[in-house]
């Protein structure tokens, strides 16, 4: 099993790893090596909702005392994008610890962070691959999806770098959230959905098939996407159906 510390957020949800997993786990050991403390801390579980859904703190801005290169300050936060696609190539990471290395230091400040830039250049020959993924579900901070069904690792991904936070949903008490996400549901399984909670109610349809988006709308379904639709615009569709909601309750 991968250390958590480390793992990308494609792991936490038993998705495809490449060499952006590798690039991910050497952008924590990097934000170790210059915070002396990993991106995120706490509880596992905690550890593994932050890695899939919350922004990492900008290290420059962490240990200010360190005076740490923006260039090193930036290329951190790439290296530890939620997305794979987002992450920079290692060969570009390379680079730009390379150029810190070699440039001229005088201060003790200076020399400490060239010394740990020649040890992250090293460990990028060597890439680190966690064995296996780990997987984790939980709730975090609104704005909630409450997601009724099975979610592919790839959306759920995605729905979180878009800042929404999906969690599990088998019927009862919503907590927080603040709309669910039912693909796939039956007509009468949405109803149900419907006439039991107030929050948005998002669901999926097949393009061309009419009678069933007239039956949702006539459900009252608040937004429909289709069967294939990426990440980004089942988030855009969820986004706007919350931001309705939160005008309509006065929040």
């Amino acid at each position: 099993v991968g250390t958590p510390d480390y793992m990308s957020p494609e792991q936490c949800v038993a998705s495809k790893i490449g060499p952006p997993t590798d690039v991910y786990a050497l952008g924590c050991m990097l934000f170790e090596m210059l915070t002396s403390r990993a991106p995120f801390v706490g509880l596992i579980n905690r550890v593994i909702l932050q890695h899939m859904f919350e922004p990492p703190p900008s290290p420059r801005e962490l240990r200010a005392d360190l005076a740490i290169p923006a260039e090193l300050d930036e290329l951190c936060l790439r290296m530890l994008a939620k997305l794979p696609e987002e992450r920079p190539d290692i060969s570009v990471v390379a680079d730009v610890l390379d150029s810190v290395k070699d440039r001229p230091g005088r201060s003790r400040t200076q020399r400490y962070l060239q010394g740990r830039a020649a040890r992250m250049v090293a460990a990028v020959s060597a890439p680190v691959r966690p064995d296996a993924a780990f997987a984790s579900t939980g709730r975090n901070d609104s704005p909630e999806l409450a997601v009724f069904g099975r979610l592919q690792g790839d959306l759920l991904l995605g729905l979180g770098a878009m800042g929404l936070i999906p969690f599990v949903y088998e019927g009862g008490p919503l907590g927080d959230a603040q709309a669910i996400f039912a693909p796939g549901a039956s007509l009468e399984r949405l109803s149900s959905l419907r006439s039991t909670h107030e929050v948005p109610l998002i669901t999926d349809a097949k393009p061309k098939n009419m009678d069933r988006i007239a039956a949702l709308v006539k459900l009252g379904v608040d937004e429909v996407v289709t069967d294939t639709a990426t990440s980004s615009e089942v988030a855009r569709k969820v986004w706007r159906a919350i931001r309705r909601y939160r005008r309509r309750i006065g929040s």
